[in-house]
């Protein structure tokens, strides 16, 4: 992969090299990706932020296994010696997601442990696209564009918090495959074809052009960010209409029948600059740095300040 993001001070961030090897091995084929232990989101995401050797000095009640498991959270498999909690003593009776535990198995891996805490439950790190370069916001319109541009080799894994606080890392799913990004969004998995996406994204601007043209001021279809418009994805009949008269039922066709998953793509996509570079802010490197990414009123603050300087040095000059 080779995001270019936001340049961060001092950020000495170089890829992990336990997730190459693992993107190498996927490359390579099943047989490569068998020899390795199994990778589950959990793990995935400590990697991404640097907990490369968790220690038990982690779990609260610390427990090193006598046989094989599985962790009731990730699902991953867990093997002799490795180190877990119980999760009786882990969920109190507050915690509303018992129901998408794993049944027969009593473990929590320390990796689910890492990212139970509320660094990963809330934002930033809640909206975040997790890779072996690290962990880079996914919270605005630019990040998705972005990454749907420009998506890291597999593995990978994609959240975007929808409520003030969720669990979102250990229940979203490992992406191999960068021509189908899922994310997990909220309470539900989200399902992206990248390359039909693109080609509605296509149809999309062609609609745009054709209703300002004819005056139009709604959007060729209803889109909606959060995913809530109890019409998602319902095309307006003037478009239809459009489209037949310039004989391009094609672009209709190409944004009929998207996923839920496509649309939310899409409603980035449109609102963002086709010729822009895929840029994400680092939030965290895999050796553990993490950065504050500015917000919109500081980076227009600071693209203000830039003007005015750039102004100044043309006067003098």
């Amino acid at each position: 992969m080779s995001y270019t993001h936001r340049p961060v001070p001092g950020a000495q961030g170089s890829p992990s090299p336990v997730l190459i090897e693992y993107a190498e091995a996927a490359q390579s084929g099943p047989a490569a990706l068998a020899k390795l232990p199994p990778l589950g989101p959990s793990r995935l995401a400590s990697l991404a932020c640097g907990y490369t050797n968790p220690t038990p000095d982690l779990l609260t009640y610390p427990h090193r296994l006598r046989a094989n498991s599985y962790c009731c959270m990730c699902r991953t498999p867990l093997f002799e010696g490795n180190w877990v909690q119980s999760h009786q003593k882990s969920f109190d009776a507050a915690f509303n997601l018992k129901t998408e535990l794993m049944d027969n198995t009593p473990w929590v891996c320390v990796h689910c442990i890492i990212v139970w805490s509320a660094d990963f439950t809330s934002d930033p790190l809640a909206s975040a696209l997790y890779c072996a370069d690290g962990v880079f916001g996914l919270k605005r319109n630019t990040d998705i564009a972005a990454m749907l541009k420009n998506p890291p080799k597999g593995p990978f894994l994609a959240t975007f918090l929808t409520t003030k606080q969720a669990h979102l890392v250990w229940r979203a799913p490992v992406c191999w495959d960068a021509s189908e990004i899922q994310v997990r969004f909220g309470s539900e998995v989200l399902s992206v074809p990248v390359k039909p996406t693109f080609e509605a994204l296509a149809a999309w601007r062609v609609l745009v052009q054709m209703g300002r043209d004819a005056g139009l001021k709604p959007a060729p279809a209803v889109t909606d960010a959060k995913m809530k418009a109890s019409r998602l994805g319902e095309i307006h009949p003037s478009y239809i209409q459009l489209a037949r008269e310039a004989g391009r039922e094609d672009c209709i066709t190409a944004i009929s029948g998207l996923s839920s998953g496509q649309w939310w793509a899409l409603n980035a996509l449109r609102q963002s600059d086709d010729d822009a570079p895929a840029e994400m802010f680092c939030l965290r490197t895999p050796q553990g740095q993490t950065f504050e990414r500015p917000t919109l009123a500081q980076l227009a603050a600071e693209e203000e300040a830039n003007a005015a300087n750039a102004s100044q040095d043309q006067e003098e000059g």
